[in-house]
């Protein structure tokens, strides 16, 4: 029987790996292409398989039968292996891998979260539009939970106006601090809402500016008996 012929088979999820014959079929071998983003380390290490299709050390060349599923070291050079997708490979190999492999993924992630921020931004500006148009909506109140970050608390417990109110004031933010973006939303306040909700938002309390000011009176008091005392 002569050498196995080769047939490609795509993949999206992993580098460039090769598969030993398939039982089934020994006069074939399979072989995934390189996942999108992520550049092959075919050329690192040439001898992880043979022309006989063995899996081999990349250190020695030597056949490894059956091809490791974890990481080890080759039993025959003692040197380190490192399993990535199947494929093996050096630590700097593998490093390198790594490194292309999460540089992909936060490309995947920023695109995602751009393409999120867009389509929020052209929400508020529709509902914005259609809500001047509609006579009963008199402002926005960002609906932000306890989970999301630091900026979008800052307006929790706002309610914008509907004359004054902008895109760039509701969510989602640009600048939010979440890995996978901005994930507040907003609703619409109705005219007969609009003062209720207005009036509850956090104001400083009269109740504590006095207490304050007795206080301070009372410390002023003591330190007067005290001198006079003297």
């Amino acid at each position: 029987m002569g050498p196995p012929t080769l047939r490609y088979q795509g993949n999206v999820d992993g580098p460039f790996r090769p598969f030993r014959p398939n039982p089934a079929k020994p006069d074939t071998c399979l072989w995934t292409w390189p996942a999108k983003g992520v550049r092959s380390t075919a050329k690192e290490s040439p001898t992880a398989i043979g022309d006989d299709g063995m899996s081999r050390c990349p250190h020695c060349s030597q056949a490894i039968d059956p091809p490791p599923k974890r990481s080890r070291n080759c039993p025959h050079c003692r040197k380190p292996i490192v399993v990535r997708r199947g494929r093996m490979l050096t630590p700097e190999s593998a490093a390198e891998f790594d490194s292309q492999l999460e540089e992909s993924r936060e490309k995947r992630r920023s695109k995602v979260r751009q393409e999120k921020f867009r389509e929020g931004r052209k929400n508020a500006i529709r509902e914005i539009r259609e809500a001047k148009k509609s006579g009963v909506v008199s402002g926005f109140k960002p609906l932000v939970t306890e989970n999301d970050c630091d900026i979008c608390q800052k307006v929790r417990d706002r309610v914008f106006p509907i004359d004054s109110c902008t895109p760039e004031m509701l969510p989602p933010y640009e600048d939010c601090e979440l890995e996978d973006g901005c994930r507040a939303t907003f609703n619409c306040v109705l005219s007969s809402e609009y003062e209720t909700l207005r009036s509850s938002q956090k104001r400083p309390s009269k109740k504590g500016c006095l207490g304050s000011i007795l206080l301070l009176s009372f410390v002023a008091l003591l330190c007067w008996v005290f001198l006079v005392s003297r």
